[in-house]
């Protein structure tokens, strides 16, 4: 059956998304992205090729023409600076690429589409941008499903809402409810706790991802005065005061 399917991940950076079609089965086409330093994580990981492409210009026959198989689908997590709490920007013109990936969809029309962002997107301009890729799909004959989920209901040791959004013209479609609630949450503590202690600045001899950045003794206490959930509202004011350091 899955090889029917084949993906190809727009934005893919170096291939996170890409990684969880790669240990399902399905077969990967490639992987496009603006960012050619994704090119060798990228490919080592998932073995398919990476195409250094600027989405905003490539031409969608040339996607097209990528897909190997008789179904199509194509994902995307267009940059999400635009959009983001923390880094809202007017000046920052990246939310044009939601409607360089609806451009794609458009021509191509491949059967399954997948799309993840930041919560505000759909609020973003008043929530033009999100509703014109919607339209989009609705315009194509797409049955569409898209809420905000919370990756810690689905077993990510992380707080960290998401924008899902899925879309198919061979059948209904529609996201999985949460498979984990506020009793069985998974934790930093458990996702980690079997990594050896290491301080500030050290890195794991066993394991060189496990590695930690050297911290001013000023970073260090505002660690020590942040509670859980807390942030830099609570620091007194010689804290806060550096906040720059």
């Amino acid at each position: 059956m899955l090889e029917n399917y084949s993906v190809i991940d727009l934005f893919s950076g170096v291939g996170g998304l890409t990684h969880g079609f790669f240990l399902e089965k399905f077969k990967i086409d490639a992987g496009i992205d603006f960012d050619n330093a994704c090119k060798y994580a990228f490919e080592v990981n998932n073995k398919a090729k990476f195409i250094h492409e600027d989405l905003a210009t490539l031409p969608s026959n040339r996607i097209n023409s990528l897909f190997t198989s008789k179904y199509k689908i194509l994902v995307g997590c267009a940059p999400c600076q635009a959009f983001s709490q923390y880094n809202n920007n007017e000046k920052n013109d990246k939310w044009k690429l939601v409607y360089s990936y609806g451009r794609i969809i458009d021509e191509i029309k491949p059967e399954i589409i997948s799309m993840e962002n930041v919560p505000q997107l759909q609020t973003y301009k008043n929530g033009k941008v999100f509703k014109d890729f919607v339209k989009v799909l609705k315009n194509n004959n797409y049955s569409i499903d898209y809420k905000i989920v919370n990756a810690q209901e689905y077993g990510v040791p992380q707080r960290r809402k998401r924008l899902i959004l899925l879309a198919s013209r061979i059948g209904q479609i529609e996201l999985i409810g949460p498979t984990h609630s506020h009793r069985d949450y998974n934790t930093v503590r458990n996702a980690i706790c079997h990594l050896p202690a290491i301080l500030d600045g050290e890195s794991c001899e066993t394991d060189k991802l496990h590695r930690s950045r050297k911290l001013s003794s000023l970073n260090k206490r505002r660690i020590e005065a942040t509670p859980e959930g807390g942030s830099w509202k609570d620091w007194d004011k010689s804290l806060v005061l550096d906040c720059h350091r």
